[in-house]
Protein backbone atom coordinates (compact mmCIF):
# COMPACT_ATOMS: atom_id res chain seq x y z
CA UNK A 1 0.00 0.00 0.00
CA UNK A 2 0.95 3.46 -1.09
CA UNK A 3 1.86 6.00 1.62
CA UNK A 4 -0.59 8.20 0.21
CA UNK A 5 -3.64 5.43 0.05
CA UNK A 6 -2.59 4.57 4.17
CA UNK A 7 -3.16 8.38 4.94
CA UNK A 8 -6.09 8.22 2.68
CA UNK A 9 -7.98 5.19 4.18
CA UNK A 10 -7.19 6.45 7.74
CA UNK A 11 -8.60 9.67 7.25
CA UNK A 12 -11.36 8.03 5.25
CA UNK A 13 -11.86 6.54 8.68
CA UNK A 14 -11.44 9.83 10.49
CA UNK A 15 -8.15 10.31 11.65
CA UNK A 16 -5.94 13.51 11.15
CA UNK A 17 -2.41 12.71 10.36
CA UNK A 18 0.93 15.24 10.52
CA UNK A 19 4.05 14.96 11.63
CA UNK A 20 6.16 17.09 13.89
CA UNK A 21 9.87 17.09 14.14
CA UNK A 22 10.09 13.95 12.70
CA UNK A 23 7.36 12.16 14.73
CA UNK A 24 4.48 10.86 13.25
CA UNK A 25 0.67 12.48 15.09
CA UNK A 26 -2.02 10.74 14.43
CA UNK A 27 -5.12 11.70 16.13
CA UNK A 28 -8.75 10.12 15.58
CA UNK A 29 -11.10 13.01 15.39
CA UNK A 30 -14.74 11.22 15.69
CA UNK A 31 -16.84 10.57 18.24
CA UNK A 32 -16.70 7.32 19.98
CA UNK A 33 -14.21 4.52 19.06
CA UNK A 34 -12.76 3.41 15.98
CA UNK A 35 -13.58 -0.20 15.13
CA UNK A 36 -10.36 -2.18 15.52
CA UNK A 37 -11.49 -4.59 12.63
CA UNK A 38 -10.94 -1.90 9.96
CA UNK A 39 -7.92 0.08 11.71
CA UNK A 40 -5.99 -2.49 13.26
CA UNK A 41 -4.48 -3.45 9.91
CA UNK A 42 -3.84 -0.12 8.93
CA UNK A 43 -2.30 1.05 11.63
CA UNK A 44 -0.12 -1.97 11.67
CA UNK A 45 0.84 -0.67 8.36
CA UNK A 46 1.57 2.97 9.22
CA UNK A 47 3.94 0.92 11.58
CA UNK A 48 5.92 -0.84 9.16
CA UNK A 49 6.32 2.50 6.78
CA UNK A 50 6.36 5.49 9.29
CA UNK A 51 9.31 6.76 7.42
CA UNK A 52 7.52 6.52 4.23
CA UNK A 53 4.85 8.42 5.46
CA UNK A 54 6.45 10.96 7.04
CA UNK A 55 7.87 11.90 4.27
CA UNK A 56 4.45 11.77 1.70
CA UNK A 57 3.37 13.80 4.54
CA UNK A 58 6.15 16.28 4.43
CA UNK A 59 6.16 16.17 0.40
CA UNK A 60 2.17 16.81 0.17
CA UNK A 61 1.21 19.25 -1.42
CA UNK A 62 -0.68 22.33 0.59
CA UNK A 63 -4.18 21.30 0.45
CA UNK A 64 -6.81 22.28 2.83
CA UNK A 65 -7.82 20.50 5.61
CA UNK A 66 -11.31 19.74 5.87
CA UNK A 67 -13.65 18.26 8.22
CA UNK A 68 -15.56 15.60 7.77
CA UNK A 69 -19.21 18.08 8.28
CA UNK A 70 -17.27 20.04 5.79
CA UNK A 71 -17.06 17.85 3.20
CA UNK A 72 -20.62 15.65 3.40
CA UNK A 73 -22.01 19.58 2.83
CA UNK A 74 -19.68 20.60 0.13
CA UNK A 75 -21.39 20.90 -3.61
CA UNK A 76 -19.81 18.44 -5.88
CA UNK A 77 -18.77 21.48 -7.85
CA UNK A 78 -16.65 22.57 -5.12
CA UNK A 79 -15.33 18.95 -3.88
CA UNK A 80 -13.99 18.63 -7.63
CA UNK A 81 -11.70 21.45 -7.10
CA UNK A 82 -9.86 19.34 -4.07
CA UNK A 83 -7.70 16.70 -4.29
CA UNK A 84 -9.94 13.83 -1.49
CA UNK A 85 -10.87 10.88 -1.66
CA UNK A 86 -13.55 9.58 0.32
CA UNK A 87 -14.65 5.89 1.27
CA UNK A 88 -18.21 5.92 1.21
CA UNK A 89 -20.47 2.85 2.51
CA UNK A 90 -23.00 2.18 -0.33
CA UNK A 91 -25.86 0.87 1.34
CA UNK A 92 -27.53 0.68 -2.58
CA UNK A 93 -24.88 -1.51 -3.52
CA UNK A 94 -24.07 -2.97 -0.52
CA UNK A 95 -20.43 -2.54 -0.27
CA UNK A 96 -17.56 0.29 -0.02
CA UNK A 97 -16.78 2.39 -2.96
CA UNK A 98 -14.58 5.95 -3.25
CA UNK A 99 -15.89 8.79 -4.24
CA UNK A 100 -12.41 11.14 -5.81
CA UNK A 101 -11.94 14.51 -6.54
CA UNK A 102 -10.82 14.64 -9.38
CA UNK A 103 -9.24 12.17 -12.32
CA UNK A 104 -6.02 12.44 -10.64
CA UNK A 105 -7.34 11.19 -7.39
CA UNK A 106 -9.52 8.56 -8.70
CA UNK A 107 -6.49 6.92 -10.64
CA UNK A 108 -4.09 6.82 -8.03
CA UNK A 109 -6.85 4.77 -5.98
CA UNK A 110 -7.69 3.09 -8.63
CA UNK A 111 -3.94 1.66 -8.87
CA UNK A 112 -4.56 -0.09 -5.41
CA UNK A 113 -7.48 -2.03 -6.76
CA UNK A 114 -10.46 -0.12 -5.36
CA UNK A 115 -13.81 1.53 -7.74
CA UNK A 116 -14.22 5.05 -7.70
CA UNK A 117 -16.48 7.63 -8.66
CA UNK A 118 -15.44 11.02 -9.92
CA UNK A 119 -17.46 14.58 -9.14
CA UNK A 120 -18.48 14.96 -12.56
CA UNK A 121 -19.30 11.00 -12.42
CA UNK A 122 -21.23 11.96 -9.21
CA UNK A 123 -22.59 15.29 -10.49
CA UNK A 124 -23.94 13.27 -13.84
CA UNK A 125 -25.80 10.86 -12.04
CA UNK A 126 -27.58 12.99 -9.50
CA UNK A 127 -28.82 15.14 -12.54
CA UNK A 128 -30.21 11.74 -14.10
CA UNK A 129 -32.24 10.77 -10.87
CA UNK A 130 -31.67 7.30 -11.12
CA UNK A 131 -33.21 4.64 -9.27
CA UNK A 132 -31.55 2.10 -6.99
CA UNK A 133 -31.53 -0.87 -9.32
CA UNK A 134 -30.19 1.60 -12.65
CA UNK A 135 -27.03 2.11 -10.41
CA UNK A 136 -26.47 -0.69 -9.48
CA UNK A 137 -26.22 -1.62 -13.31
CA UNK A 138 -23.92 1.14 -13.71
CA UNK A 139 -22.08 -0.27 -10.71
CA UNK A 140 -22.01 -3.90 -12.30
CA UNK A 141 -20.14 -2.17 -15.83
CA UNK A 142 -17.33 -0.11 -13.92
CA UNK A 143 -16.52 -3.47 -11.68
CA UNK A 144 -16.86 -5.62 -14.92
CA UNK A 145 -14.51 -2.96 -16.95
CA UNK A 146 -12.11 -1.58 -14.17
CA UNK A 147 -11.39 1.74 -15.74
CA UNK A 148 -14.10 2.62 -17.44
CA UNK A 149 -15.55 6.13 -17.10
CA UNK A 150 -19.15 7.47 -16.66
CA UNK A 151 -19.81 10.20 -19.35
CA UNK A 152 -22.46 12.34 -20.98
Amino acid sequence: MTPETLVQQLTSFGYSLHHQEGKLKLQYTLAGDPDPVQITPLLTELKMHKAEVIKFLKNQDATPCFQVEEIEAMPLSEFAKTSLALKVDSSVLGEHIYFASNDTVSEKIKSDGFLTYTAKELEYLAKKGLTPEELKKIHVVKTVFPGSRIVN
